[in-house]
């Protein structure tokens, strides 16, 4: 690639960042050099991936900056290339599918994923905005110490960081998008299920139950769930129809610090499939916090009845 394509190329990146108000990247002052003269071309990668490095390189160069941990510096500066290149190179194609292959890691695995989602949803003002103001404040605050604020009432009033964190994880499964833990006929008699993988914070599992052939709606549901006592479980239900498309959906209420919770799905009519979904919101003792996210993953039980 020739130096005036790169220097085209870094351009773009630069605009994108003054378009959303981040700061311009600064000289290396280690080496008495700038960005670009790190970035030579390599013949054995794809002219996307090629192009991906070069933003990269220049978007990481000004979140870091401000960014308070390894992991959202990375995870901020993959949003941001994402928005200002439409290529997107083989590690951050990898990243996302290993997040959407093994759902059950959470964070930092789902970090790119999840604040992408995040601005997709709260961006009123146009793409990449709401992480711009996200990533003003982080200097020297925690990410998720900036996120509980920008949250509050985004969603709903009253709702806050944990009902974003839940809302993505829905999301990731809803509908099909990641595979599901237990995928299951409807129960004739009362079933205990465990969750084959224990969750990591922001981590998330799903159980799909396929409705009998035949029925014009699903029967009503007995959800009753439990899990570990340092685990903080978020659930909802969906309803899908044969096209699966969502026809209703519900948050199981739960109570602060009680590793439990229980709910009735009453009947839906047309739907073909209901899908019961897990996310864990970290440690219910301790906030979320990037920098003490290395906690023990904890597993779920859940008992399914059918009050037909």
């Amino acid at each position: 690639m020739a130096l005036g394509e790169r220097l085209a190329i870094a351009e773009t990146a630069l605009g994108t960042l003054r378009i959303l108000g981040l700061p311009q990247p600064a000289r290396d002052l280690r080496r008495g050099q700038t960005i670009l003269d790190d970035l030579e071309p390599d013949g054995r990668v794809s002219a996307c991936d090629r192009e991906t490095r070069i933003v990269r390189a220049v978007v990481a160069a000004a979140v870091d900056t401000t960014a308070a941990d390894p992991v959202t510096a990375l995870a901020l500066a993959t949003s941001f290339t994402d928005l200002a290149t439409p290529c997107r190179s083989a590690e951050a194609r990898a990243t996302a599918e290993r997040a959407q292959a093994l759902p059950e890691l959470g964070w930092p695995v789902v970090a790119p994923s999840f604040l992408g989602w995040l601005d997709a949803q709260l961006s009123a003002a146009g793409p990449g905005r709401y992480l711009a103001a996200v990533t003003g404040r982080l200097a020297p605050a925690d990410l998720f110490q900036v996120l509980r604020e920008n949250t509050k009432d985004a969603f709903f009033t009253g709702s806050g960081l944990g009902d974003a964190v839940a809302a993505f994880g829905l999301g990731r499964f809803v509908p099909g998008r990641s595979p599901t833990s237990w995928d299951i006929d409807w129960p004739t008699s009362p079933r205990a299920l465990l969750l084959p993988r224990p969750l990591a914070p922001l981590g998330s599992a799903a159980i799909r139950l396929r409705v009998a052939p035949g029925r014009t709606a699903s029967p009503a549901l007995r959800i009753e769930a439990t899990w570990e006592q340092h685990a903080d479980l978020r659930l909802a239900v969906v309803a899908l129809d044969a096209e699966q498309h969502e026809l209703q959906r519900a948050w199981i209420p739960g109570r602060a610090r009680i590793p439990e919770a229980q709910f009735t799905f009453r009947e839906v009519t047309g739907a073909h499939t209901i899908v019961l979904v897990f996310t864990s919101l970290g440690d219910p003792f301790a906030p979320l916090d990037t920098r003490q996210l290395d906690l023990e993953p904890h597993g779920a039980v859940v008992s399914l009845a059918s009050l037909d």
